[in-house]
């Protein structure tokens, strides 16, 4: 009795093991769990949308929308087959593939053709060679790519830095033009200024002696001060904070320390413009026709030599100051004497203007180099004004 009951159980295993394999045919290892029936041997598609009988998972039938039901056959035209290819790389091809008497290329074990009515020899063992080759050569290629591409990096660092430092050079070169235009203008406006001090009369020498002189002192002190701190302001703004310039740096800070004190030296000047004020309500009136011409030029000479001083003490005391703030290199070109350059002064001044807007241009031409686009890491820099062929096949 015991022989005839394992003689019937036996058959029902191989059922139930049959019936497994074939309801798992095309599905993937990680996927097997999912294909497991419940207590009443049902089974839910895969997207939850139906339920169906365990028997009808392979059974060339299209039950669940999403074909999840047809793994292994072909009767869904959305589901997919997997491949597992020993020795290679496991693949999905679209389970209307299967079967259809076309050995697929993705299939090298030849599963997908599985009804025996078309041969696919398992060609694993030869495709995975190839294809380690290839990747062989698609690394050597990557890494010979990588070691150009860094090498390009490398030197577009450097042709940077060439820029940057070029740049550097134009605007401290547009500094000391802007001060030497500022220098001759100011000097042409005193030698304009003194020729028609000399041919006035004597009488006029008092009252306009003194107070021209001090307007053109306080006016070319202010002018001076006005563009030196301008410039100073912009260097502060402007400079590049990748080129290490000690002397740059240390300007900076004596500019700030000056801009601390320079309210003290703005009260001494309006001081001084006070004076000239209550002078012109002291000045002798025209009528006094008796008075003699050389007492009032001598008397005129006397002040404006004296308001001159004071002027020149005010000039000296922020142009210390100032000489402390620029850089030593710059200090010969600013506070140089220009004397002796008057003649022409125009025309100096108008050569002057043609640097500053030559060297504005230079800048501009840099600025422009440096924010095109030659990829993220300017890699592509070196490569500018290169043709370069690919040919993509037909």
């Amino acid at each position: 009795m015991v022989a005839t009951h394992s003689l019937w159980t036996i058959p029902c295993i191989l059922a139930a093991i049959q019936l497994v394999q074939a309801s798992t045919k095309g599905v993937a290892p990680e996927k097997l769990d999912l294909y497991r029936p419940d207590n009443k041997q049902q089974w839910k598609c895969l997207d939850g949308s139906k339920t169906i009988s365990f028997s009808a998972i392979n059974d060339d039938y299209c039950d669940c929308p999403d074909g999840s039901d047809e793994p292994g056959t072909s009767a869904c035209p959305n589901g997919y087959f997997y491949c597992e290819n020993k020795g290679h790389l496991p693949a999905y091809i679209k389970t209307w593939s299967v079967n259809d008497g076309v050995c697929d290329e993705e299939c090298c074990d030849g599963s997908d053709e599985y009804n025996g009515l078309t041969h696919c020899p398992n060609r694993c063992k030869e495709v995975a060679s190839e294809y380690q080759k290839t990747q062989a050569e698609i690394r050597r290629l990557t890494s010979e790519g990588y070691a150009v591409k860094k090498k390009l990096i490398e030197e577009a660092e450097i042709v940077v830095r060439d820029w940057q430092e070029e740049k550097s050079k134009y605007e401290d070169d547009l500094v000391l033009k802007r001060v030497d235009a500022l220098e001759k203008e100011a000097q042409r406006h005193t030698i304009t200024t003194d020729n028609k001090q000399r041919t006035r009369s004597p009488r006029c020498t008092k009252n306009n002696a003194r107070q021209e002189l001090l307007e053109n002192r306080v006016k070319q002190l202010r002018d001076e001060i006005d563009v030196l701190l301008s410039i100073l302001h912009d260097m502060k703004r402007d400079h590049n904070h990748n080129v290490q310039d000690k002397a740059v740096k240390i300007a900076i800070a004596g500019y700030d320390d000056f801009l601390a004190e320079y309210d003290n030296l703005r009260e001494d000047m309006d001081q001084l413009d006070a004076e000239v004020e209550n002078n012109d309500d002291d000045d002798v009136d025209d009528s006094d026709d008796d008075v003699d011409d050389a007492h009032f030029a001598n008397e005129g000479e006397s002040t404006a030599e004296t308001e001159g001083k004071q002027a020149s003490t005010i000039s000296k005391k922020i142009m210390g100051k100032l000489e402390k703030v620029l850089p030593s290199s710059w200090k010969d070109r600013i506070f140089s004497n220009g004397q002796g350059q008057n003649d022409d002064g125009q025309n100096i001044r108008d050569g002057l203007d043609v640097d500053v807007r030559g060297l504005e241009t230079k800048i501009k031409d840099v600025d422009e180099k440096l924010n095109n686009d030659y990829g993220k890491q300017r890699e592509w820099l070196k490569l500018q004004n290169t043709c370069v062929e690919k040919d993509d096949g037909e």
